[in-house]
């Protein structure tokens, strides 16, 4: 798919579609049994690949940003000493999963709500707070400038 070419949908998250809902589980079945992804169609389209991500944000045992970093962080001057007050692994997971989200919006264009809506799995929490909105709104304007994945750079600079 080229970039610039992902039109995004209605918000298949809250209005449940019976074709984003079969694709979701579908995207499951090939996780389950690790099959291979099938190429060059749309049985499995990339936004039943981004929804599938998100969901898995929401399910893990901790949110990959936890409510007390967001208190911490205050004002975006403190959003380096904040990320890293971390332990490394979440540190790097974090920044790793918002590289990826980040240069997907670039490429094939973000809602308006797209932060919110990413931080609000991040958090398993909705509505998303408004600083932890402006906290992944900061670092996201940060790992933009990084065109590698992983953001290697990024984490470097992060790091203890």
């Amino acid at each position: 798919m080229a970039p610039g070419s992902l039109v995004w949908w209605f918000d298949p998250l809250k209005e449940h579609s019976s074709r984003t809902d079969t694709e979701l589980r579908e995207l499951q079945r090939y996780v389950e049994h690790g099959w291979t992804f099938p190429r060059d169609t749309m049985q499995l389209s990339p936004l039943s690949g981004t929804l599938f991500l998100l969901k898995c944000l929401e399910v893990l045992p901790e949110p990959l940003l936890p409510s007390i970093l967001v208190k911490d962080a205050g004002d975006a001057k403190k959003v380096s000493s904040t990320l890293r007050s971390l332990p490394e692994l979440p540190r790097v997971v974090l920044l790793t999963v918002l590289a990826f989200f980040t240069q997907l919006a670039l490429r094939h264009g973000g809602r308006m709500d797209f932060t919110a809506r990413f931080v609000s799995s991040l958090m398993q929490a909705e509505p998303a707070p408004e600083s932890a909105v402006q906290l992944i709104s900061t670092l996201a304007e940060e790992v933009k400038a990084e065109r590698r994945f992983p953001p290697l750079e990024t984490i470097r600079r992060y790091s203890n």
